[in-house]
């Protein structure tokens, strides 16, 4: 089935989303539900859009937040 969310995916019936094969097996992968995923998912999304000011702020004056952007990010990787 093509899509927008193409093969993430395959369709919506009521309240009852049915993924794809490949999403279910990612999400054994990574050993969380469908929910515990989309929490993280946000989690970090919402960390990484907090990080744009900062990056810009150091991009124009690098004497500041010299590591704030690295260490966030490692702390994302390392919390995986």
């Amino acid at each position: 089935m093509t899509s927008l969310l193409g093969h993430h995916l395959e369709r919506l019936i009521g309240d009852r989303l049915i993924i794809s094969q490949r999403c279910k097996d990612h999400l054994e992968e990574v050993n969380e539900t469908a929910l515990q995923h989309l929490w993280h998912s946000l989690v970090v999304a919402i960390k990484l859009q907090l990080l744009v000011p900062v990056v810009i702020m150091h991009a124009i004056a690098p004497r500041f937040f010299t590591t704030t952007a690295s260490k966030v990010m490692k702390d994302i990787l390392a919390n995986r």
